[in-house]
């Protein structure tokens, strides 16, 4: 799920310089649509996929989030250069 704005600032990250997932943008639209499931991807652009600590409390707070609209998320992928990592497959669920 990615989505842009007429403004090309993407409506899931928090309103600063730098881009963060914030909880609420995971939801955006899922709200209106009958959406039983998600998987959270986003890339770091040092190339390195290791999860940071602040990766890990937004996905705790998206996960929080998805269980009050019955939403399970599947998994949380980080992208980077260097190869993918799986919050599932790190035990991080």
């Amino acid at each position: 799920m990615i989505r842009r704005d007429d403004h090309d600032r993407s409506p899931w990250t928090a309103p600063n310089k730098r881009l963060h997932l914030h909880p609420r943008g995971a939801f955006y639209e899922q709200y209106q649509l009958v959406t039983a499931a998600i998987r959270v991807v986003h890339n770091h652009p040092s190339g390195d996929p290791t999860p940071s600590q602040a990766d890990i409390v937004v996905t705790r707070q998206i996960i929080d989030a998805a269980k009050l609209f019955g939403i399970q998320v599947h998994d949380h992928l980080v992208l980077g250069r260097q190869g993918t990592a799986s919050f599932k497959q790190l035990g991080l669920f």
